[in-house]
């Protein structure tokens, strides 16, 4: 019997994450939330943060913990295909679909698909 194999090819990751300012500053561009429990449920994008960040986490969570299990059930034989995204493109963005053209242009280009996934994926089917 062939082993299962698990390849999922994702459709671009962004690294959300939240700057914690010096406890002395608060931004009135923020509105003062930059930190604490507003910071995570007041629906305000700014600096690199998702406009809801507990809801992006959740997300995020549940993606990874996808992952987790299916690296455990076929272990060696799963690996995850993404590109990183400079900034989070909105599902119905159709004015980014140049750029993420370029970015997948780009990644097939690059070291990551060439010397890693590309080689991993001929070891794993041609074995």
């Amino acid at each position: 019997m062939t082993p299962l194999t698990i390849v999922p090819v994702g459709t671009g990751s962004v690294a959300n994450y939240m700057r914690v300012p010096p406890w002395d500053h608060v931004s009135d561009r923020t509105g003062g939330t930059r930190c604490g429990l507003l910071a995570w449920l007041l629906p305000m994008a700014h600096d690199g943060v998702h406009a809801v960040p507990l809801v992006a986490a959740m997300f995020d969570a549940g993606a990874a913990a996808d992952e987790v299990y299916c690296r455990g059930l076929v272990q060696r034989r799963y690996r995850r295909i993404q590109v990183r995204l400079e900034k989070e493109v909105a599902l119905d963005d159709v004015g980014a679909i140049p750029r993420l053209i370029e970015l997948a242009d780009a990644y097939f280009e690059s070291k990551q698909w060439k010397d890693e996934d590309r080689k991993w994926l001929l070891e794993t089917y041609l074995a």
